[in-house]
């Protein structure tokens, strides 16, 4: 009687059948959990013969690839930077400001960069670079508003109460500002001015000095006659 050989995997670990599922290699190296069976099949088809299969679940491999990705630095122009960091600062809102500085906000951005987006285009071509700028982010802006459409008007209304409530703490922090603050002025109370005065202020109007002013209301009172 022949004895019986049980299939082994390429780690040598016993299988029920030729080219079967593993249990034991088939866990991720990553979170260390089981593959399915198709996730372990697939690995050993693009694993080459001469190299050890490497088991892992595609989501968390594309995790660790998204994290490396964020964290390795790379070197690009200056004026790519730029200009990619002007692409981000158009979408980017501003989250601690309200809508209507947000919205006043973008409209400086965008002038900005109709600008730098000019300096290197014909007016033929950046009117056309422009248009398909203008067409591709109306097609953003659609999705977005798709995207919002069932909350749009309980966020608004939310936004709307926040710079509400904001504006009133402003309001009673600056007055709560003034009371305590120490009073830097006088307050000056108006003197009445004698018949004298009054009489001297009369003739400076008419174009005399202040001393010829007073000059003459004193030879008047004496009774002098020139």
């Amino acid at each position: 009687m022949e004895n019986s050989q049980s299939p082994l995997c390429r780690s040598g670990h016993p299988l029920a059948t030729p080219g079967g599922y593993c249990p034991t290699c088939a866990t991720c190296s990553l979170c260390k959990r089981p593959l399915t069976a198709t996730e372990y099949h697939w690995t050993l088809e693009h694993t080459p013969e001469s190299q050890e299969p490497t088991f892992r679940h595609p989501g968390c491999f594309s995790e660790i690839e998204r994290l490396t990705l964020a964290t390795e630095e790379v070197s690009i122009p200056r004026a790519l930077f730029d200009k990619l960091n002007a692409c981000r600062l158009l979408l980017e809102p501003l989250e601690d400001r309200n809508v209507k500085t947000n919205e006043q906000d973008a409209d400086l951005k965008v002038q900005r960069w109709i600008h730098e987006s000019a300096q290197t285009k014909t007016y033929e071509k950046h009117s056309e670079y422009l248009y398909l700028v203008l067409r591709r982010m109306e097609s953003a802006c659609a999705t977005l508003s798709l995207a919002v459409s069932k909350q749009r008007r309980v966020i608004e209304q939310e936004l709307s109460e926040k710079d509400k409530q904001a504006h009133l703490e402003a309001r009673t922090a600056a007055k709560a500002h003034r009371d305590l603050a120490p009073t830097t002025h006088k307050k000056v109370e108006k003197r009445k001015l004698t018949k004298e005065e009054k009489a001297v202020a009369d003739l400076v109007g008419l174009g005399l000095s202040e001393a010829d002013a007073r000059q003459c209301i004193q030879r008047n009172s004496k009774g002098t006659v020139n």
